[in-house]
Protein backbone atom coordinates (compact mmCIF):
# COMPACT_ATOMS: atom_id res chain seq x y z
CA UNK A 1 0.00 0.00 0.00
CA UNK A 2 1.36 3.44 -0.97
CA UNK A 3 1.50 6.51 1.23
CA UNK A 4 -1.32 8.19 -0.68
CA UNK A 5 -3.59 5.17 -0.34
CA UNK A 6 -2.86 4.83 3.36
CA UNK A 7 -3.57 8.53 3.99
CA UNK A 8 -6.77 8.27 1.94
CA UNK A 9 -7.90 5.25 3.95
CA UNK A 10 -6.87 6.96 7.17
CA UNK A 11 -8.86 10.16 6.45
CA UNK A 12 -11.98 8.32 5.33
CA UNK A 13 -11.91 5.76 8.09
CA UNK A 14 -11.75 8.28 10.94
CA UNK A 15 -14.81 10.38 11.67
CA UNK A 16 -14.93 13.25 14.10
CA UNK A 17 -17.51 13.19 16.79
CA UNK A 18 -19.78 16.25 17.01
CA UNK A 19 -17.83 17.53 20.03
CA UNK A 20 -14.50 17.17 18.23
CA UNK A 21 -15.89 18.89 15.13
CA UNK A 22 -17.16 21.75 17.29
CA UNK A 23 -13.80 22.06 19.05
CA UNK A 24 -11.94 22.07 15.72
CA UNK A 25 -14.30 24.69 14.31
CA UNK A 26 -13.97 26.85 17.42
CA UNK A 27 -10.18 26.51 17.39
CA UNK A 28 -9.85 27.45 13.71
CA UNK A 29 -12.43 30.25 13.94
CA UNK A 30 -10.94 31.87 17.04
CA UNK A 31 -7.43 31.38 15.69
CA UNK A 32 -8.44 33.38 12.59
CA UNK A 33 -10.17 35.99 14.74
CA UNK A 34 -7.04 36.36 16.86
CA UNK A 35 -4.85 36.83 13.77
CA UNK A 36 -7.27 39.42 12.40
CA UNK A 37 -7.24 41.26 15.73
CA UNK A 38 -3.42 41.25 15.79
CA UNK A 39 -3.30 42.67 12.25
CA UNK A 40 -5.79 45.40 13.20
CA UNK A 41 -3.80 46.28 16.32
CA UNK A 42 -0.56 46.48 14.32
CA UNK A 43 -2.26 48.67 11.70
CA UNK A 44 -3.64 50.98 14.38
CA UNK A 45 -0.17 51.31 15.93
CA UNK A 46 1.33 52.27 12.55
CA UNK A 47 -1.48 54.76 11.87
CA UNK A 48 -1.07 56.26 15.35
CA UNK A 49 2.61 56.96 14.58
CA UNK A 50 1.79 58.60 11.24
CA UNK A 51 -1.44 60.42 12.13
CA UNK A 52 -1.10 63.66 14.08
CA UNK A 53 -2.90 63.87 17.35
CA UNK A 54 -6.37 65.33 17.08
CA UNK A 55 -6.90 68.47 19.03
CA UNK A 56 -10.12 69.53 20.70
CA UNK A 57 -10.95 73.16 19.93
CA UNK A 58 -12.31 75.22 22.78
CA UNK A 59 -14.93 77.91 22.39
CA UNK A 60 -12.35 80.70 22.55
CA UNK A 61 -10.16 79.05 19.91
CA UNK A 62 -13.19 78.53 17.70
CA UNK A 63 -14.22 82.17 17.91
CA UNK A 64 -10.60 83.24 17.20
CA UNK A 65 -10.58 80.92 14.18
CA UNK A 66 -13.88 82.35 12.90
CA UNK A 67 -12.52 85.86 13.50
CA UNK A 68 -9.37 85.07 11.53
CA UNK A 69 -10.99 83.17 8.67
CA UNK A 70 -14.31 84.93 8.12
CA UNK A 71 -14.42 88.29 9.85
CA UNK A 72 -11.00 89.40 8.62
CA UNK A 73 -11.96 88.49 5.04
CA UNK A 74 -15.13 90.56 5.31
CA UNK A 75 -13.16 93.46 6.77
CA UNK A 76 -10.51 93.21 4.01
CA UNK A 77 -13.21 93.20 1.32
CA UNK A 78 -14.85 96.24 2.93
CA UNK A 79 -11.53 98.13 3.01
CA UNK A 80 -10.86 97.29 -0.65
CA UNK A 81 -14.30 98.57 -1.61
CA UNK A 82 -13.72 101.81 0.33
CA UNK A 83 -10.30 102.28 -1.30
CA UNK A 84 -11.75 101.83 -4.79
CA UNK A 85 -14.59 104.22 -3.98
CA UNK A 86 -12.10 106.83 -2.75
CA UNK A 87 -10.03 106.49 -5.96
CA UNK A 88 -13.17 106.84 -8.05
CA UNK A 89 -14.31 109.89 -6.10
CA UNK A 90 -10.87 111.46 -6.57
CA UNK A 91 -11.30 111.26 -10.34
CA UNK A 92 -14.58 113.20 -10.30
CA UNK A 93 -14.15 116.86 -9.32
CA UNK A 94 -16.34 117.91 -6.42
CA UNK A 95 -19.28 120.21 -6.89
CA UNK A 96 -19.26 119.94 -10.65
CA UNK A 97 -22.29 118.51 -12.36
CA UNK A 98 -22.58 117.71 -16.02
CA UNK A 99 -25.14 119.61 -18.04
CA UNK A 100 -27.27 118.02 -20.73
CA UNK A 101 -25.25 119.71 -23.47
CA UNK A 102 -21.94 118.48 -22.05
CA UNK A 103 -23.39 114.98 -21.77
CA UNK A 104 -24.49 115.03 -25.42
CA UNK A 105 -21.08 116.33 -26.46
CA UNK A 106 -19.37 113.49 -24.56
CA UNK A 107 -21.65 110.90 -26.15
CA UNK A 108 -20.98 112.41 -29.57
CA UNK A 109 -17.23 112.34 -28.99
CA UNK A 110 -17.06 108.93 -27.35
CA UNK A 111 -19.56 106.98 -29.42
CA UNK A 112 -20.52 108.54 -32.72
CA UNK A 113 -17.09 109.90 -33.66
CA UNK A 114 -15.39 106.64 -32.76
CA UNK A 115 -18.02 104.68 -34.67
CA UNK A 116 -17.42 106.79 -37.77
CA UNK A 117 -13.66 106.20 -37.48
CA UNK A 118 -14.26 102.48 -37.20
CA UNK A 119 -16.49 102.44 -40.30
CA UNK A 120 -13.93 104.42 -42.31
CA UNK A 121 -11.11 102.14 -41.21
CA UNK A 122 -13.12 99.02 -42.04
CA UNK A 123 -14.06 100.30 -45.49
CA UNK A 124 -10.45 101.26 -46.32
CA UNK A 125 -9.20 97.88 -45.14
CA UNK A 126 -11.93 96.11 -47.08
CA UNK A 127 -10.97 98.04 -50.25
CA UNK A 128 -7.32 97.22 -49.67
CA UNK A 129 -7.64 93.51 -48.85
CA UNK A 130 -11.00 92.56 -50.39
CA UNK A 131 -11.31 94.61 -53.56
CA UNK A 132 -14.55 94.27 -55.48
CA UNK A 133 -14.13 92.03 -58.51
CA UNK A 134 -14.18 93.93 -61.80
CA UNK A 135 -17.56 93.94 -63.47
CA UNK A 136 -17.74 91.79 -66.55
CA UNK A 137 -19.15 93.37 -69.64
CA UNK A 138 -19.98 91.52 -72.79
CA UNK A 139 -19.26 92.99 -76.15
CA UNK A 140 -22.01 93.18 -78.73
CA UNK A 141 -20.79 90.12 -80.66
CA UNK A 142 -20.58 88.04 -77.48
CA UNK A 143 -24.12 89.02 -76.47
CA UNK A 144 -25.53 88.17 -79.91
CA UNK A 145 -23.74 84.81 -79.89
CA UNK A 146 -25.05 84.00 -76.43
CA UNK A 147 -28.61 85.01 -77.34
CA UNK A 148 -28.47 82.92 -80.52
CA UNK A 149 -27.10 79.92 -78.65
CA UNK A 150 -29.80 80.16 -75.96
CA UNK A 151 -32.72 80.82 -78.31
CA UNK A 152 -31.91 78.41 -81.12
CA UNK A 153 -31.65 75.22 -79.11
CA UNK A 154 -32.88 72.02 -80.70
CA UNK A 155 -34.92 70.89 -77.70
CA UNK A 156 -35.56 67.38 -79.03
CA UNK A 157 -31.87 66.81 -79.60
CA UNK A 158 -31.05 68.31 -76.19
CA UNK A 159 -33.62 66.08 -74.50
CA UNK A 160 -32.21 62.96 -76.22
CA UNK A 161 -28.67 63.88 -75.15
CA UNK A 162 -29.73 64.38 -71.54
CA UNK A 163 -31.74 61.14 -71.60
CA UNK A 164 -28.77 59.19 -72.95
CA UNK A 165 -26.39 60.83 -70.51
CA UNK A 166 -28.40 60.57 -67.27
CA UNK A 167 -31.33 58.13 -67.63
CA UNK A 168 -30.00 55.30 -69.78
CA UNK A 169 -27.05 54.46 -67.52
CA UNK A 170 -29.49 54.06 -64.61
CA UNK A 171 -31.86 51.66 -66.36
CA UNK A 172 -31.33 47.94 -65.73
CA UNK A 173 -29.50 46.00 -68.40
CA UNK A 174 -31.56 43.39 -70.26
CA UNK A 175 -30.00 40.48 -72.09
CA UNK A 176 -31.31 39.63 -75.55
CA UNK A 177 -32.01 35.96 -76.10
CA UNK A 178 -31.75 34.24 -79.44
CA UNK A 179 -34.65 32.23 -80.84
CA UNK A 180 -32.90 28.99 -79.90
CA UNK A 181 -32.41 30.15 -76.30
CA UNK A 182 -36.05 31.22 -76.07
CA UNK A 183 -37.20 27.82 -77.38
CA UNK A 184 -34.97 25.95 -74.89
CA UNK A 185 -36.22 28.07 -71.97
CA UNK A 186 -39.86 27.53 -72.98
CA UNK A 187 -39.32 23.77 -73.27
CA UNK A 188 -37.52 23.59 -69.91
CA UNK A 189 -40.22 25.58 -68.11
CA UNK A 190 -43.17 23.77 -69.68
CA UNK A 191 -41.98 20.23 -68.90
CA UNK A 192 -42.25 18.84 -65.41
CA UNK A 193 -39.34 17.03 -63.95
CA UNK A 194 -39.93 13.68 -62.23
Amino acid sequence: MTAVESSANHSTSRKLSPEEAEQTTQRLYYQQQEKSKQWDDKRQQILAKVRPESKVITGEELSALVQRVYDQQVERKKKTKETLKAKQDALIPEGKSITEGELQEMVQRMYYTENEKKVKTMSSLRQKYQPAPPKKTLEKEQMEESAKRLSSVDWDKRERELYEKHVLPQEPKTAKLTKVQIQETATRLSTTSK
